[in-house]
C-alpha cells in the first residue's frame, strides 16, 4: 500500500515485527540507570500511545537480547508475551490491550521495564584501557539500522517517529550525552551518582536514539555548537571542527530554505572503535577520531552529518528499503555545502568523481553487478539484515538519480528549487521511493515540465551501476590521473614533492585510488603495475609525498595527527602490490581503528592473499573485542568465520 506520509506512520516494514501501522507511540519518557560493573542499562520506558487503526488487540514491539520486566497499560499490570529470539531481528513482544483501548483513537500510557546487558548489539562498553584517558570506562550506543530494539523494546522502524524526554543516572565522575537538548545541570542522585536530563521536542525515528557516557569534556565551537570528547582529545577536536561547523550549518539553511530545527548542533568525538565516520544523531553527531587529521582536511564528514539534519532526520526514509532517500539526498546536500563553503563549484564534481569510483568498487567488485543489493530500492524481505545491505549504492547511486533529475529539470539551478520544495513538503514526515516519484512528477507538471525522460523503474529496481552518469568537470582530477599514470608506467623517476604541491586531500586520495585500481585485477596490465610498484618504489612515494605510515608513538603517548583517508589508501595500495614490508604497518592500523570503511576492505584484501591470510585472521582474533559489535559481525563474515 502507498505510504501515508505523516508523523508516526509507516507502511509495512520487513525489518520490524511491530504494528506501528496500527498503533502510534508518540512520546517516550525514559529513565536509564547505567551500571558499568555489570555492563547493563536498566530502563523504564513510558510511552504515550494512540490506536491509529483499530480494532487492535495488542501493541507489538521489537526487542533483541533484552530482559523484559514489568509492563503496565494505563497503569494496570499486564503480562508481555515474548516470542522466539531471531539472531538478527530479535523477538516480537506482544502487550495485550484491554478491550476498551482497542478502538481507533484510544489514547493511553504504556510502561515497559527492561535491561540491556553486555551482549546488546546497540551498546559498546569500553574498558579504561580502550579509552584515551586510560582511567575510566566508557559506553556509547549505535542504533542504526535496527539496533534500537537491543537498547529497549520499541517500534524499531524508521517510519515510526516520536518525541522523547530522558533522565540518565551515571557515576558522579561521568558525563551523559544524548541525541537531545540537555536540560539544566546534572542533579545529585545518591551516593556517588548524578542524573542528567534531556528533551527532544522534534519527532525522531528509533535509530536516532543515542547515548554516550564517559569522562567527557565540552568546548564551544560555535553559537549553537559544543564539541565533546575525552579531555585528552577535546582540544584537538575543537581545533579540527571549530572553524567549519557553523558555516556548514548556515550554508545548509540557505540551500534548503529551512532553518535548523534541532536547537543545538553538538559533536561527540568518540574512541577509535566507533564503526562509522559519523552518525547523525539529532543534536549530537557522533564522529570518529580518524577525522582528526590536524589540518581540517577531513571535515567533509561533518558537512555530511549536518546535511542529515534536513535529509534523514527531518525527512526520513519510511523503511530501510528506501535508505537512498536519506543518503543520496544527503550526499547531494553535503556536496553543495562543501562547494559553497569552499567557494569552488568544481568541488561538487571532484567529490562526485571519487564517489563514482567508490560506487564502482562496491557494485562491480565487492557485491557484483547482478547482486540485488545493488538496486537503489532493494527487497529486504525474507530475513535480509539491513546492515548486510550497507554499501555505497544508496549514497552514490541515489546521488546520481538526483543529478539525472536535475538534468531533466533544466539544470542544477532549477533542481535547487525542487530540493527546497521537497524538504518543505516532507519535513517531519517519512517517505518512500514511490511517494518521492509522485511528488517529483507533480512538481514538474505544475511547472509545465516533465520527468518522462527518467526511467524510474530502471533507477529504482535494476541492479548494477546507474542507468546514466553525468559527465563531470575533470579539471581538478586530471592531474591526479596523470601523476598516477606516470607511477603506474614506471616513469616517475623524476618525481618530487612539487608534484602534489597545492593539492587538496581529496586530490591525493584520487591519485591513490587510481593506482589501487590499476594494481587490482588479474590482467597483464594489473600485474605489470604491481611489478613496477615494488617495495622500493612505494617507499619512495611515501617519502616524497608524505603519504606513508607515521612512526608508532612512544609508550603512553597519543599518535601524531595523520590523514586516515590517505593512509588507508596507501596501505591498500601496498597490500594490492604485495609489499610485505608494509604489512606490520597495516596490521597496526587495523589494531588501532574500528571504522568499517577502513578495516573491512583491508581485512578482505589481506585475506585474499595467501601470504597475508594468517596475519589477517590472527589480528582479528586478537583485536576482535575492541571492535564494535556491528563491526565484529561484518568482519567475521568478510573473513569467512
Amino acid at each position: 500500500p502507498p505510504l501515508d506520509a505523516s508523523p508516526g506512520r509507516t507502511m509495512s516494514d520487513p525489518s520490524s515485527a511491530s504494528n506501528c501501522d496500527r498503533v502510534r507511540l508518540e512520546h517516550l519518557d525514559l529513565d536509564v540507570r547505567v551500571d558499568f560493573a555489570a555492563k547493563s542499562l536498566a530502563m523504564t520506558a513510558r510511552w504515550r500511545a494512540v490506536v491509529a487503526a483499530g480494532p487492535v488487540a495488542s501493541i507489538v514491539l521489537d526487542a533483541k537480547r533484552l530482559r523484559i520486566g514489568a509492563a503496565r497499560v494505563a497503569g494496570e499490570a499486564v503480562e508481555p508475551v515474548v516470542g522466539e529470539e531471531h539472531e538478527v531481528f530479535g523477538a516480537r513482544v506482544e502487550i495485550p490491550l484491554p478491550q476498551a483501548l482497542q478502538v481507533t483513537g484510544a489514547a493511553f500510557d504504556l510502561e515497559v521495564e527492561s535491561v540491556a546487558g553486555p551482549d546488546s548489539t546497540a551498546v559498546q562498553w569500553l574498558a579504561p584501557e580502550q579509552t584515551a584517558g586510560k582511567e575510566r570506562p566508557y559506553l556509547f550506543t549505535q542504533c542504526q539500522a535496527i539496533h534500537a530494539r537491543a537498547l529497549l523494546p520499541c517500534m524499531d522502524s524508521p517510519g515510526a517517529k516520536f518525541t522523547y524526554t530522558a533522565k540518565v543516572t551515571v557515576p558522579a565522575w561521568a558525563t551523559a550525552l544524548m541525541s537531545a537538548v540537555r536540560q539544566g545541570e546534572p542533579a545529585a542522585a545518591g551516593e556517588g551518582l548524578r542524573t542528567f536530563a534531556f528533551a527532544q521536542k522534534m519527532p525522531i525515528s528509533s535509530y536516532l536514539l543515542a547515548m554516550a557516557v564517559g569522562h567527557l569534556e565540552g568546548r564551544p565551537i560555535g553559537p549553537r555548537s559544543t564539541v565533546w570528547s575525552e579531555p585528552a582529545m577535546v582540544a584537538a577536536a575543537q581545533a579540527e571542527f571549530g572553524a567549519d561547523t557553523e558555516p556548514f550549518l548556515r550554508a545548509a539553511e540557505d540551500i534548503t530554505g529551512e532553518p535548523y530545527a534541532w536547537g543545538v548542533y553538538d559533536l561527540l568525538c568518540l574512541p577509535p572503535s566507533f564503526p562509522y565516520g559519523g552518525m547523525e544523531n539529532p543534536c549530537l553527531t557522533f564522529c570518529t577520531p580518524t577525522l582528526l587529521a590536524g589540518d581540517c582536511s577531513l571535515v567533509g564528514v561533518v558537512a555530511h552529518e549536518i546535511a542529515h539534519s534536513w535529509t534523514g532526520n527531518l525527512v526520513t526514509n519510511a523503511t530501510w528499503e528506501h535508505f537512498w532517500l536519506n543518503e543520496g539526498w544527503t550526499v547531494w546536500l553535503e556536496r553543495q555545502i562543501l562547494a559553497r563553503h569552499g567557494k569552488e563549484p568544481r568541488l561538487v564534481d571532484l567529490h562526485a568523481i571519487g564517489g563514482l569510483k567508490a560506487l564502482r568498487d562496491d557494485v562491480e567488485g565487492t557485491l557484483g553487478a547482478s547482486n540485488p543489493l545493488t538496486r537503489l530500492v532493494p527487497d529486504l524481505s525474507g530475513g535480509v539484515d539491513p546492515d548486510d545491505a550497507f554499501s555505497r549504492v544508496p549514497y552514490e547511486k541515489g546521488f546520481h538519480l538526483l543529478l539525472a533529475l536535475a538534468d531533466a529539470a533544466g539544470g542544477d539551478h532549477v533542481f535547487a528549487s525542487f530540493a527546497r520544495s521537497y524538504v518543505a513538503e516532507f519535513k517531519g514526515k517519512t517517505v518512500t521511493s514511490e511517494a518521492f516519484r509522485a511528488f517529483a512528477c507533480a512538481w514538474a507538471a505544475a511547472r509545465g515540465q516533465s520527468f518522462d525522460s527518467v526511467d524510474w523503474d530502471a533507477w529504482f529496481y535494476k541492479p548494477g551501476m546507474p542507468p546514466t552518469v553525468r559527465a563531470f568537470d575533470t579539471s581538478l582530477s586530471d592531474a591526479c590521473r596523470g601523476l598516477a599514470a606516470r607511477w603506474g608506467r614506471g616513469m616517475a623517476y623524476d618525481a618530487a614533492p612539487e608534484d602534489v604541491a597545492g593539492w587538496t586531500s581529496l586530490q591525493r586520495q584520487l591519485f591513490l585510488d587510481e593506482l589501487i585500481s590499476a594494481a587490482t585485477g588479474d590482467g597483464q596490465r594489473n600485474a605489470a603495475v604491481r611489478a613496477i610498484l615494488d617495495e622500493q618504489c612505494l617507499a619512495k612515494m611515501a617519502s616524497l609525498y608524505n603519504m606513508g605510515p607515521p612512526p608508532p608513538p612512544p609508550p603512553g603517548e597519543r599518535p601524531a595527527p595523520a590523514n586516515a583517508e590517505e593512509l588507508f589508501r596507501f596501505l591498500s595500495l601496498c597490500t594490492a602490490c604485495g609489499a610485505q614490508s608494509f604489512l606490520p604497518h597495516t596490521l597496526r592500523f587495523l589494531k588501532s581503528n574500528g571504522r568499517m570503511k577502513y578495516v573491512r576492505p583491508l581485512y578482505r584484501a589481506l585475506y585474499a592473499r595467501p601470504e597475508s591470510r594468517d596475519a589477517a585472521l590472527e589480528t582479528f582474533a586478537a583485536s576482535r573485542e575492541q571492535y564494535h559489535p556491528i563491526a565484529q559481525h561484518q568482519l567475521a563474515r568478510d573473513l569467512k568465520l
